[in-house]
């Protein structure tokens, strides 16, 4: 606690009894302030803290690393399956397209050699005695 000295005009004009309480009060507000300031201890236990949360940190860093990386095998796995889904789909319509290309082309067929044969009668009947 530091020593507040009285200027000696000050001392006489209070008198001692004055000069003393105005130095008890000037220590009480000195005090007053002294408890408000932090300590070396507060300090050291604020830096602690930091510490503890900067850890914690990092470790919620690492679990979401962890995680982000179960995440994409996922969706590696997802992908490959939905194209290999996709894969297959594709083949069936394509033997599906086959079968129905090949029935479209007898169907012409069919039909060209049904129009020729409504054509001959129609001739037969028409043109020729």
């Amino acid at each position: 606690m530091p020593v507040i000295t009285l200027p000696k005009a000050l001392r006489e004009v209070l008198g001692d009894n004055g000069a003393d309480a105005l130095v008890k009060v000037i220590n009480e507000a000195d005090l007053g302030a002294r408890q408000d300031l932090a300590t070396k201890e507060d300090i050291a236990k604020v830096k602690e803290e930091i510490i503890k949360v900067k850890e914690e940190i990092i470790k919620v860093k690492e679990n979401v690393f962890k995680v982000e990386a179960k995440l994409k095998e996922e969706l590696l796995k997802v992908e490959y399956r939905l194209d290999a889904k996709i894969d297959r789909v594709e083949a069936k319509l394509n033997e599906r397209m086959t079968a129905i290309d090949g029935e479209i082309k007898f169907q012409k067929w069919m039909l060209s050699i049904l129009l020729a044969g409504v054509i001959s009668l129609i001739m037969k009947a028409f043109f020729i005695p």
